[in-house]
């Protein structure tokens, strides 16, 4: 069974491959404990929801064998990563920090990208403290710039990887209103945008890495799961529920995401949970568009971590050594001692669930929390609602041309997006493993439409493209059916 949550300021125990006595710090980069993980207790129930208070306070085990009070180490217990390459954003310290560690513990090399390259590679010494053997590649991305995202897409495929896990884990949370680069609300760019922009650049490569695993004879009884499955996390949060109210319900404000509008009647949490919203309904509709297009080698899942004490905090509005800053740490331990609040291991379960467990491998586009199903909102369900935004979040980063109705985007014609292809070249890296060549960048023309200067750059791998109407109408249905 699962272990309670430790009191505030306690640690987890380390398993075979850590120090014996690694040293404590604030990211929750601590030992996990020794007992073995819970065996699944069946499979895993698309249309019930696993998680109540009762079970969240008492970290009673959902029908995955997990709860609330799992951590990291427990959830990947006898999976074996080895070969696997993950990159995870957001990894300078928190949630993002004990999920590369523990991926790292199980063998799967590391891109840690944080927003500078000096806070990546102090994210990836403190990796290889816990785990001495540890691969880890440190690359800098500051998410609210677009041209920033296109640099570390280029950077990471001169490294010449494969990649097999996508976890879009950065994140700010209710900071006060501010403009990136590009011209979005902070917030929506940096926790949604450009992370919409960095799978849709990185996709193609994904699927190249799929198709690399599934040519290998010895990776189809790999632990890890079916050896054409790559997987994309979108880490989202509870706080979905509380978005800006649209119509008759919560959702997002088109019309308010960029210059000057973006300012008018400004929440920071409204935004920060608009954002958090926009993650799940990406995984939605990017699950829709792969099923319509008979893709099985992508799994695109949202989790929610729970509410834990992060380096986040610090983005909620309070100057350093403030009276805000100091209450809401003193907040946050008592939380902990309640039981109201996760450590960081136990925090990052759910996103290292979503990552490697093979529970999970045929829910696609779910929503996981406490390493179970989770009940998301109204709107996060909302086809119409995953529609709008999969065709606006093309245009934001240019590779559709502007909306004609930017009002009310549920009223403009979907424009049909593009798909890459897997791509049948490949070429030799230094370290002698097959990778599919370069394609070169974006081309000049998607889905039929002339793509507008300044969007949609970067470099793409693929051969081809295919074309997908995005998801829609109210009988869609997210779910894509288990390979065969």
């Amino acid at each position: 069974m699962a272990s309670a949550p430790p009191k505030a300021g306690s640690g987890d125990t380390a398993g075979p491959s850590a120090p014996a006595n690694p040293p404590s710090n604030d990211d929750g980069l601590s030992e996990a404990p020794s007992a073995p993980a819970p065996p699944m207790t069946g499979r895993l129930d698309f249309n019930s929801e696993q998680t109540t208070l009762w079970s969240y306070l008492t970290g009673t085990p959902g029908s995955s064998g997990f709860g609330s009070s799992t951590v990291v180490d427990e959830v990947l217990e006898g999976v074996d990563l080895a070969g696997r390459v993950a990159l995870v954003t957001g990894c300078c310290g928190g949630i993002g920090s004990e999920v590369a560690r523990g991926l790292a513990r199980r063998g799967c090399h590391i891109v840690a990208v944080s927003r500078t390259l000096e806070k990546a590679e102090t994210s990836a010494k403190r990796i290889r403290v816990l785990v001495p053997d540890a691969k880890v590649t440190p690359l800098g991305c500051d998410m609210s710039s677009f041209a920033s995202v296109r640099q570390l897409v280029d950077r990471f495929f001169a490294t010449g990887l494969h990649l097999h896990i996508l976890i879009n884990n950065a994140a700010v949370m209710a900071s006060p209103f501010s403009l990136t680069p590009d011209g979005f609300e902070e917030q929506w760019q940096v926790n949604y945008l450009s992370h919409f922009l960095l799978t849709h650049l990185l996709l193609p490569h994904m699927r190249a890495s799929a198709a690399a695993l599934a040519a290998e004879p010895s990776s189809a009884s790999s632990p890890a799961g079916p050896s054409s499955l790559v997987r994309v996390v979108n880490v989202t949060c509870s706080n979905h529920y509380a978005s800006y109210q649209v119509g008759r319900t919560s959702g997002i404000r088109f019309d308010q995401l960029a210059g000057d509008a973006a300012a008018l009647a400004y929440s920071s949490w409204f935004s920060f949970g608009q954002s958090k919203l926009a993650m799940i309904l990406h995984a939605r509709a990017l699950t829709k568009v792969l099923h319509d297009q008979g893709a099985r080698d992508v799994l695109v899942l949202s989790a929610n971590p729970g509410i834990a004490r992060t380096g986040i905090q610090r983005f909620m509005g309070f100057g350093a050594g403030s009276v805000g800053t100091r209450m809401m740490a003193y907040m946050a331990d008592l939380g902990a001692r309640a039981r109201l609040m996760k450590t960081p291991s136990q925090a990052a379960a759910t996103v290292a669930f979503a990552a490697a467990h093979p529970a999970v491998e045929e829910l696609p586009g779910a929503y996981l929390n406490d390493c179970n199903l989770g009940k998301c909102s109204r709107a996060a369900n909302d086809p119409q609602l995953a529609s709008a935004l999969w065709t606006e979040s093309l245009r934001m980063i240019g590779v559709l041309p502007p909306a004609s109705d930017p009002v009310n985007p549920l009223n403009n014609p979907p424009d049909p997006p593009a798909v890459s292809e897997t791509p049948a070249t490949a070429g030799d890296n230094a370290e002698g493993v097959e990778l599919p060549e370069r394609a070169g960048p974006l081309p000049p023309a998607v889905g039929g439409q002339k793509q507008p200067a300044g969007g949609g750059g970067g470099t793409q791998r693929g051969s081809g493209t295919v074309t997908a109407a995005p998801p829609g109408g109210p009988d869609s249905d997210f779910r894509r059916p288990a390979p065969q």
